[in-house]
């Protein structure tokens, strides 16, 4: 459990710092690779937060608006991780005992 907490908690510092760049996007000096990443990671609390608050906060997320992107966006990929954790071991344990016949 304090593994997953550890995750999160390193998934929402990373959401909080890009949660930026949400609206207009990356400098358009940064690679278009690192733009691609930015717009790539942010996009699940981004699209989460675009359905449920985009018009009670007008065009654009304010403070309050980074910051439910950053949390939407760090569950989700924490939600995402800990579900292909499980499947990537219980195909582990499947193959395992398949070998083991």
């Amino acid at each position: 459990m304090r593994r997953w907490l550890l995750i999160w908690l390193v998934l929402l510092g990373l959401s909080a710092i890009l949660a930026r760049y949400f609206d207009h996007g990356a400098p358009p000096d940064w690679p278009d690779a690192a733009r691609f990443a930015i717009a790539t990671f942010l996009a699940p609390g981004g699209l989460a937060w675009m359905g449920l608050f985009w018009h009670a906060f007008g065009p654009g997320p304010t403070g309050a608006g980074l910051v439910c992107i950053a949390l939407l966006n760090s569950t989700v990929w924490l939600v995402a991780a800990y579900t292909v954790a499980k499947v990537v071991n219980l195909l582990r344990r499947r193959v395992a005992t398949r070998s083991a016949r």
